[in-house]
Order: structure tokens, then sequence, then C-alpha cells
């Protein structure tokens, strides 16, 4: 989870800066950094505080992702409005890894990847959908190649109902 968290600083911090940070101080990565500094202690490191005192630390870090969610919602919709585009009602599928994500399972919907790094990064996408047959638009406006599969009864019953989706789409991502 830290090094997860740490990403997600890393990613705000830029889109941050890209936005010459926020007038008002809010939102900013500022709880996201203090969090990280403190999950960064030789105890949250090693694993050997208490039970209460990781729960604490894990509390801290996700207040401060959820700021850095807004950062970055913000700050991308205010490059979609530069470039004439519409504003986009931006959410965070917090849930992928038991294939639980609210927007990508309602029907029609739209994916902002961001690539926080300096370099091109080709990985796999992948997240649940309630439809066997889906297509997937690139920036281009070209069909991607898409891979369906069945979500495992294993991961359905992790979720419960968290989620309808009985499928997950992966895309090539380049």
């Amino acid at each position: 989870y830290v090094r997860r968290c740490n990403n997600h600083l890393q990613a705000c911090k830029q889109l941050e800066a890209i936005n010459n940070g926020f007038q008002d101080n809010k939102p900013s990565s500022m709880l996201l950094k203090k969090g990280m500094a403190v999950a960064q202690h030789h105890d949250a490191v090693t694993g050997t505080e208490k039970q209460h005192v990781a729960n604490d630390y894990a509390k801290r870090l996700h207040i401060g992702e959820v700021e850095c969610r807004d950062v970055m919602s913000k700050t991308l919709n205010n490059l979609a409005v530069k470039k004439h585009a519409k504003t986009m009602d931006l959410k965070f599928c917090e849930y992928l890894n038991i294939s639980v994500c609210q927007p990508s399972e309602t029907g029609n919907f739209n994916l902002v990847v961001y690539n926080p790094l300096a370099r091109e990064w080709n990985w796999y996408l992948r997240f649940p959908v309630n439809h066997s047959k889906i297509s997937v638009l690139g920036t281009n406006g070209k069909s991607l190649p898409v891979q369906i599969f069945h979500v495992s009864n294993a991961t359905m019953n992790i979720h419960g109902n968290m989620s309808t989706a009985g499928y997950e789409a992966v895309v090539d991502i380049a």
C-alpha cells in the first residue's frame, strides 16, 4: 500500500506542478507527503509497529491519497478544458484488485490513463465490465484489440455485492 501511495504521490506532484498549484492551498499533495513521511518511520518500514499504529499510518495515507485524487482530477479537467473538451467527472477505481469499478460497470464510459513516467510504457489495462462484447477506442478514435475474461468465482466471492460485473476487459495500452 505504501508503494502504491508513493506512486500516486509522484503523479499528484507532477499534475500539481502542471497546474502551478491551487491558489487556495486546497486540494494539494501535502497530506499525502506528510503521510508518506510518517509511513517511512523505522517501525512502519520494518513492520514492527503495533496494529493500531499500522492502522493510523494507513488512515493518514488514505486521507492524503483522497486529496491527491482531487488534485489529479481537477488538473486533468483543466487540461481538457484548455483543449476545448468537455469537463469530466473523473472517478478512480480503488478496488480493481477484486474486479470492482463502478464507472466501467455502468455502460458507456471514458477511461483516462496517465503515465507519470518520462518514457513510454506499455502495459495491460484490466477493468470489470458487464458485457462480453465491448469496443475500446484509442485516442485516435481507432478500435483497440480487447480480450474479455470471466471474473473468477473466487473473485466474485471476495467482492460480494460490491460489483455486478461478470467479465473483465484487458486492453494493451501503449
